[in-house]
């Protein structure tokens, strides 16, 4: 079902004759328009699917943003908690180093012990069996 637009000629021409158009043009103008109009027409589905169509179009949009925002939030979460996991890496990591360097000076002296020892044997032994 098709929707004819309305159309009021005589204000139409009334109008036209105000503006200074002979009221002859002014008849033939408004008719002429009058005409084309009639033939024009919509449909009222058409109309709403128009609407809908526009205001999804809109709420798209709008979701659109939303995401964007959310997804430049979690972008900024996601980089500072791995600045902090940093942080705590190299935290880690000093704590690491500062044991293997007691590991690394005890094994030195745990070295440095033994090969006195042995060479303290090695002396006594050479004064028993001489």
């Amino acid at each position: 079902m098709t929707m004819p637009i309305k159309f009021d000629t005589l204000e139409y021409a009334r109008r036209l004759a105000e503006a200074g158009i002979p009221p002859d043009q002014a008849d033939a103008h408004a008719q002429a328009l009058s005409d084309a109009l009639a033939t024009a027409s919509v449909a009222p589905a058409e109309l709403v699917l128009v609407l809908v169509r526009s205001e999804l179009l809109a709420r798209m949009d709008m979701l659109k943003s939303e995401v964007y925002a959310r997804i430049d939030m979690l972008k900024s979460e996601i980089y500072s908690r791995i600045d902090l996991l940093k942080s705590e890496i190299d935290a880690l990591e000093a704590r690491m180093n500062a044991k293997f360097k007691v590991v690394y000076w005890l094994t030195g002296l745990s070295l440095a012990t033994s090969a006195l020892t042995l060479a303290t044997q090695v002396f006594m032994m050479a004064k028993i069996l001489p």
